[in-house]
């Protein structure tokens, strides 16, 4: 397990990363959705592809982790009449996973995928956006960002109403917690929040070093991943990682 799954936090069964490398063109399968991070790590091009409901059933939901750590191109496509949007579009298409991008793909309908988290635009990293105060989420801080607090207090961080902030299902907000009190994720309202692997509405807290991502996965539902307020933090130097420090 190398630093980089540590820092991702917790996957969407409530444990760790497994890190998974393609190095080839490769079809999605049956429990890929399923605490791992699929990776690619040589100087190759390779093609990953969502297969259609009929070949595979992955539920809605259902999310795939992805990072091109390697210098090749990586390219998600979806097979047949399946559809892959970049998060905020319309457009179907392939998308160019560049290199040092973590990215997420969401299933949100049959055969209906959506892609978000990293910038298929070509910026590789996400930009330390700093909220040494409570704070309410609003549109943008899903692109680029690594959100971050850096001092002694504890604070609240609030996930909006879709009726004020109407983020895109599959939209992916990553908190990094670099100070010595406590970050409370909250959803506003009637909206809820539950952390991966549970059925429970209810805050979360980011405690010290630790690392989590919301992921928007209805009009007014989030999941989130990574947090706790307890457990082991992430290694000093992962946050320069997707920083452009390392």
């Amino acid at each position: 397990m190398s630093f980089l799954s540590d820092f991702i936090g917790a996957g969407l069964g409530g444990g760790p990363l497994d890190e998974v490398i393609h190095n080839l063109n490769y079809t999605f399968q049956d429990e890929d959705e399923d605490n791992k991070l699929h990776k690619s790590t040589d100087a190759n091009p390779y093609t990953w592809t969502i297969p259609l409901e009929a070949s595979v059933p992955f539920q809605i939901g259902s999310v795939f982790t992805i990072f091109n750590s390697g210098a090749g191109d990586l390219t998600l496509t979806a097979a047949g009449a399946a559809t892959l949007r970049e998060a905020g579009t319309s457009g179907d298409g392939d998308i160019a996973v560049p290199r040092d991008t973590l990215c997420t793909v969401l299933k949100v309908g049959s055969d209906e995928w959506v892609f978000s988290g990293g910038d298929p635009s070509g910026s590789e990293q996400l930009t330390e956006t700093l909220h040494n105060s409570n704070y309410n989420f609003t549109a943008g801080d899903e692109f680029g960002k690594l959100h971050v607090a850096d001092d002694g207090s504890n604070y609240t961080w609030t996930l909006p109403l879709n009726a004020t902030v109407a983020f895109n299902i599959g939209s992916v907000i990553p908190v990094y917690n670099d100070g010595s009190g406590n970050i409370t994720i909250t959803a506003a309202g009637a909206a809820t929040l539950k952390q991966d692997g549970s059925s429970t509405d209810a805050d979360a807290v980011v405690g010290p070093g630790q690392f989590a991502t919301c992921l928007k996965v209805d009009t007014d539902a989030w999941r989130i991943a990574g947090g706790t307020g307890t457990g082991t933090p992430v290694p000093s130097d992962a946050k320069q990682y997707f920083l452009g420090g390392m």
